[in-house]
């Protein structure tokens, strides 16, 4: 009888590891990356939204920046029991060569070790964490990036540390590309190759990433999976960067919308120069990134992220930071008393639709669309970039939870706001919120670690990051989001860990199957130890 219990509870268990960690058996968590440079909160989200998200944003560098106030207290202060979504950025601070890899250096066996037990002492305090570790590593704007061998060996060093803790089942890692569309992306930026001679950054060409002027000739045999000698589009954007199916729980990209570039073919929707164009975009915009099909150019090597990782590897997928971008005025960059001067206005020409017309058309197209969320049901989280910031040579406000004038005094944002909760409210049902806890402890930190960065660390390093042509301009700007900072009351019966039984939406046809087979293993488990009595 003991041999046949051991069988049944090994069926069991293979059957519940048929979910990854933190994943949901149905619904979809949904929450927000809120400025908190600008005294916005997870809090006065909550308000905002009229219920409790149940996943939040915040970063820090690695090895920690200047010590400050934990931005992770911001999450716990909801008093909620929403999963920490925490990006985590190799620390740029003491990088002098942005195209070398020096970035990697400080990242020791002690450092590694003293950030799993940060971890582990989170986990330890009630929190679940959602860990995306150097994002948008395919782009060419952070110094980590298109280094394929450095950080391949550096996540699995990281994600083998962590999830040797005794927290580590609590904490998923999050793979977290750009999506394809537009891969390597144009201009040098921060990608590993030597300038030629007598060339200079900006005149640097696409066609010079070639094996000649490589930084280092093992990374760029990596990048190149065609062998052709160059990096460019016909190169596939994803597989040099995968860690390994048991080194990821979860998949993601990153997704925005940016307009058509002021050069070059009209409507791209990634190209390599500077947007400022105000226009909506395509009905197919959204799907076209995340599957890469039709490729930015015919001959580029189209890749579907979706499919290929999420779906092969049954990974849950996360859109890891998206939204629209509004071009508010062109921008110099400069700023005054931390307050942002506009440069001048977009022009009229330029200006071809409104701030409601172009997110509307956006979000329709997944977070609003309940057609597209069940033909893609292994999306199990999507993160709003609650951001105005300046970035390339715009200033740009990504919102649409800001009931708040925007930086350009229109009414437009409230327009946008409550359109937003309309949409939204049609189709709450699919997703996840959070119930409210009692407050949290404090987290104790590791020794040695300090505090985690503030908000300079926080502030995303490129939000754009969907395909910026250099390294977007660091610094959020915007006017303070206003917003009751206490947490909403509890909208819905889902809680961040619901089950389908819990969650009232309507489940698609493979989350059903996913459930049906825990739910049947365990109904003949039972049985069988029925029996046996």
């Amino acid at each position: 009888m003991q041999n046949k219990v051991l069988a049944g509870a090994a069926l069991l268990a293979t059957a519940a590891a048929a979910l990854s960690p933190l994943e949901p058996a149905s619904g979809i968590y949904f929450g927000a990356w809120v400025d908190n440079s600008k005294n916005d909160t997870p809090s006065a989200f909550n308000t905002r939204l009229g219920s409790n998200g149940s996943i939040f944003q915040v970063a820090e560098n690695l090895p920690l920046s200047k010590s400050g106030p934990a931005v992770y207290d911001t999450v716990r202060n909801t008093n909620t029991d929403a999963i920490l979504y925490l990006t985590v950025y190799p620390n740029k601070d003491n990088v002098t060569d942005a195209n070398g890899f020096t970035v990697f250096d400080e990242l020791t066996d002690a450092v590694v070790a003293d950030f799993a037990t940060r971890m582990n002492n989170l986990v330890s305090s009630g929190n679940r964490i959602l860990l995306r570790w150097a994002p948008e590593f395919n782009g060419n704007w952070n110094p980590w990036s298109q280094r394929p061998v450095h950080y391949v060996a550096t996540w699995r060093k990281i994600y083998t540390a962590v999830k040797a803790t005794p927290g580590g089942d609590k904490i998923a890692f999050v793979w977290g590309p750009n999506v394809a569309y537009n891969y390597p992306f144009g201009g040098l930026g921060t990608a590993p190759f030597n300038i030629p001679a007598g060339l200079t950054s900006a005149t640097f060409t696409d066609d010079m990433k070639t094996r000649a002027n490589a930084r280092n000739l093992t990374e760029f045999e990596a990048v190149d999976t065609n062998g052709d000698g160059t990096l460019d589009g016909a190169d596939d954007a994803y597989a040099p960067y995968w860690p390994g199916a048991e080194f990821v729980d979860w998949v993601g990209a990153s997704q925005y919308y940016y307009g058509p570039s002021d050069q070059g073919p009209p409507f791209l929707l990634y190209p390599s120069y500077q947007h400022s164009t105000n226009i909506i975009p395509g009905s197919d915009a959204f799907v076209q990134q995340l599957t890469d099909s039709p490729a930015a150019h015919p001959a580029d090597l189209s890749v579907d992220l979706y499919t290929g990782y999420a779906v092969n590897y049954s990974k849950p997928f996360i859109i890891t930071e998206t939204g629209a971008s509004y071009h508010e005025w062109m921008s110099a960059y400069t700023t005054l008393n931390n307050t942002d001067v506009p440069a001048a206005p977009i022009a009229p020409s330029h200006n071809l639709n409104s701030k409601l017309e172009i997110k509307q058309a956006w979000w329709r197209q997944y977070i609003t669309n309940q057609a597209f969320l069940e033909a893609h049901p292994m999306i199990k989280a999507i993160c709003l970039f609650e951001y105005q910031k300046d970035e390339e040579a715009t200033y740009r406000d990504f919102q649409v939870l800001n009931d708040t004038a925007s930086a350009d005094n229109s009414t437009d944002t409230a327009a946008v706001y409550n359109a937003f909760k309309a949409d939204f409210e049609a189709v709450k049902s699919l997703y996840i919120f959070a119930n409210a806890t009692a407050p949290v402890a404090g987290v104790p930190a590791a020794t040695g670690a300090g505090n985690p960065a503030s908000t300079g660390a926080a502030a995303p390093a490129a939000t754009g990051g969907a395909a910026p042509a250099a390294p977007a301009a660091t610094g959020a700007a915007g006017p303070a989001t206003t917003g009751a900072a206490s947490p909403a009351a509890n909208s819905t019966t889902s809680s961040a860990g619901s089950t389908a039984a819990a969650n009232s939406g309507k489940t698609s046809a493979a989350q059903t199957a996913r459930v049906s087979a825990l739910a049947f293993t365990a109904i003949g488990f039972v049985a069988m130890i029925a029996a046996l009595m």
